[in-house]
């Protein structure tokens, strides 16, 4: 499978969280800045990118939003 495009991805549906068992699909994503502030180098404390998965259920193709920063992180996964 090919990687779908950075505007492929921005278009699915985004979901809070992955579902263990889905399929991760690569995919080209682009990191943008998270949680900005005037006092952090860059403008921000952290990062966030884009990760996408196939719903093993319904095939459907969906975004999870995972960021990584000073102030707090977040995966793909629900912390179990």
């Amino acid at each position: 499978m090919e990687k779908l495009s950075y505007d492929e991805v921005c278009k699915l549906p985004q979901r809070r969280w992955a579902t263990r068992g889905d399929a991760e699909v690569p995919a080209e994503v682009e990191d943008r800045g998270h949680d900005p502030s005037s006092d952090a180098i860059g403008g921000f404390y952290g990062i966030s990118w884009l990760e996408v998965f196939r719903d093993s259920v319904t095939c459907e193709l969906y975004a999870v939003q995972c960021y990584d920063g000073v102030n707090r992180s977040k995966g793909a996964y629900e912390d179990e």
